[in-house]
């Protein structure tokens, strides 16, 4: 789980502009490790880990397009919380993805 794995809890962290570059080159650091050297292939986060899933999204999209990941070979998991309806529920899981 990448619970952990923000630079701030909340949703004050909007954009990547707001993410400290040495919190981020950690992240991708202990993703490299993970992926690379253990065979971690399962990568779970949520719309409540404060940045955690825009800091995710950046780091793996760029290790993707640097080639160092397959998309196809990792499990990306996210949640949200209860919503009034499903149509609600399922846009927040869509923005998640974005």
């Amino acid at each position: 789980g990448c619970m952990r794995f923000q630079q701030q809890w909340g949703r004050s962290i909007d954009c990547m502009d707001q993410v400290y570059s040495d919190c981020q080159e950690n992240l991708v650091q202990i993703l490299r490790d993970s992926i690379g050297k253990y065979g971690i292939n399962h990568i779970e986060t949520a719309w409540g880990y404060g940045s955690s899933q825009l800091q995710l999204g950046v780091a793996l999209k760029q290790m993707m397009l640097k080639g160092e990941i397959k998309r196809e070979d990792l499990i990306i998991q996210t949640k949200v919380g209860p919503r009034p309806d499903t149509k609600e529920f399922r846009d927040m899981g869509e923005e998640c993805f974005e």
